[in-house]
């Protein structure tokens, strides 16, 4: 009798998933806790979050590390590993042509562009109307930051590629340190990443910063530009740069600070039908008798409860 009784359990258990997996049978789901909050951009759930701070910290120690390296390392530039600068590929040398009269002057607007893009994401691109949500978002555009500048300094130093050009701007100086550290360029890389991931941020709690994101953008491609028209990049340390910056900025908010969702893929309301199978990796019936309550999410005290009505 007890083994009929677990091979009942076990089937009752089997049709209960299937009946996750297909939709309501004859009936509806209802939901045990309240409804959760109207969807926010592209219908995606809203304020996802989660700020870890540990995580904040870890890069920023690396990012410091890696880029206020001991002085000792500067007293002589590392030999290049790809060089040929002066005469670089065909597209390179087609965008010399954008280097200025005054390339310093393009150098030192350089970093105004960035210190724009950063503002942008920073200021109206972050912004909330909670005080700490507003500093959570720009904690995370800090992160995304340091995981680039932490990736750059790795890529510079592994690829040792010679600039365009030796830097005019510091006759004083009698060795320059970073002449072999062109690919890639770590303004592009930097401004990128702090409009992709203020946007992202942005969609994680539920709005739109598109508008602001374009500007952000903007300043960053003009960073780019700066750095081609003083002749401290080629274009390709620029695009890569770039493609670097923007990608870094969309992974570190969406997998180092996002609430894990309880039934990722689900749509449910109480008392309505269930739209599409609810993605989950733990489920398990709750109760005897009558209606049958499923408990659905991604472990213990990571689930939701429904009641199953037939």
């Amino acid at each position: 009798m007890r083994a009929d009784r677990v091979r009942a359990e076990r089937w009752r258990s089997l049709a209960l998933l299937v009946v996750f997996a297909v939709g309501p049978v004859g009936g509806g789901w209802a939901r045990a806790s309240t409804d959760p909050e109207p969807p926010g951009v592209d219908g995606e759930p809203r304020d996802r979050v989660s700020y870890n701070g540990t995580v904040s910290l870890a890069l920023m120690a690396g990012a410091v590390v890696s880029a206020a390296l001991p002085p000792e390392i500067y007293k002589t530039p590392p030999a290049c590993r790809w060089c040929g600068g002066s005469d670089p590929n065909v597209l390179d040398r087609w965008a010399r042509k954008a280097r200025w009269d005054e390339p310093c002057k393009a150098g030192r607007l350089s970093y105004l562009s960035l210190g724009a893009a950063g503002a942008i994401a920073l200021l109206p691109m972050s912004h909330e109307s909670s005080g700490r949500a507003w500093m959570e978002n720009a904690g995370v555009v800090a992160d995304s930051v340091a995981a680039t500048v932490i990736l750059t300094q790795v890529v510079k130093y592994a690829v040792r590629r010679d600039r365009p050009a030796s830097n005019p701007c510091h006759p004083g100086s009698p060795t320059e340190a970073d002449r072999n550290l062109s690919f890639f360029s770590g303004h592009a890389a930097v401004a990128f990443a702090l409009a992709s991931s203020a946007r992202e941020t942005a969609r994680l709690r539920g709005r739109s910063a598109d508008n602001w994101f374009w500007a952000g953008a903007g300043a960053a491609a003009l960073t780019g530009y700066l750095r081609v028209g003083g002749d401290r990049h080629h274009l390709t340390d620029v695009l890569v740069g770039a493609g670097v910056g923007y990608a870094v900025g969309k992974w570190v908010p969406r997998h180092l600070h996002q609430k894990e969702a309880e039934v990722p893929g689900a749509s449910v309301r109480g008392g309505g039908a269930l739209s599409g199978p609810p993605a989950f990796a733990y489920a398990r019936p709750v109760g005897r008798g009558g209606d049958v309550l499923v408990q659905v999410g991604k472990g213990p005290g990571k689930s939701v409860m429904f009641r199953v009505v037939f």
